[in-house]
């Protein structure tokens, strides 16, 4: 009788650019289980940190364990199920409490001791290496911020401009925004022409009665959410 399976793959924002797509960690896990013979009763994916036991997929995968008949959870490689060894054992052991095993494309562990061992060692260096890209990313940011450059997205604060040239960025005072962060201060911890200080949705409704333009109205690529539209808030 052919075993039933499902599918795991995960991966998340920062590897989406290093090879680690969802896609084909689908299709490799898919003809894994067509050379084993498998039932694939469902495929679950999704962009999360491996870092992190807690997950939206695994969980509904768990879920999907305890209502169904299940052999094998199959799984690209060792790093695409945790980034912690000691959480790739765990879920390992709760699944296996399920009656359900799990097998990874890339590396085939026996079950055995010195398959055991193989897999432990694979799982530590996927964690050396996550490590060691947090650590040299700290350490990039650190470094740009010491020499008086800044690390910002495509939105920088209210109030400020990025000023870019290649491999580095700074943040320059927007005078016209500026203004307008003053004025929101002053009138928070002053008070308007009426000599009493402001609430936050007191002042949104002023500078919305005053006609005073968000980022977003001056400038289409930004995002404006219901919320701030109604307010008219920078």
């Amino acid at each position: 009788m052919n075993k039933r399976s499902v599918i795991y793959a995960r991966v998340s924002t920062d590897e989406q650019t290093k090879g680690y797509s969802i896609q084909t960690q689908i299709e490799a896990c898919k003809q894994y289980a067509l050379a084993q013979g498998y039932i694939v009763l469902r495929i679950f994916s999704e962009d999360y940190s491996g870092a992190s036991i807690d997950r939206p997929e695994l969980n509904n995968v768990r879920d999907f364990l305890a209502k169904e008949d299940v052999d094998v959870v199959i799984v690209y490689d060792v790093d695409r199920l945790a980034r912690k060894s000691i959480y790739q054992a765990l879920i390992e052991e709760e699944f296996l409490r399920e009656g359900t095993i799990i097998e990874y494309v890339i590396g085939q562990y026996a079950d055995t001791d010195e398959g055991r061992l193989q897999k432990q060692i694979r799982g530590s260096i996927a964690e050396y290496e996550k490590a060691k890209i947090l650590e040299r990313s700290k350490r990039g940011k650190r470094g740009k911020a010491m020499s008086g450059f800044v690390i910002v997205g495509s939105r920088p604060p209210y109030g400020y401009k990025v000023v870019s040239e290649p491999h580095k960025s700074w943040l320059e005072i927007d005078e016209e925004e500026a203004e307008i962060v003053r004025t929101v201060f002053d009138w928070y911890l002053r008070g308007d022409e009426s000599g009493k200080p402001l609430s936050m949705n007191a002042i949104a409704k002023k500078l919305t009665n005053l006609g005073v333009p968000t980022r977003g109205d001056r400038q289409g690529q930004f995002f404006k959410s219901e919320e701030k539209e109604c307010g008219r808030l920078p």
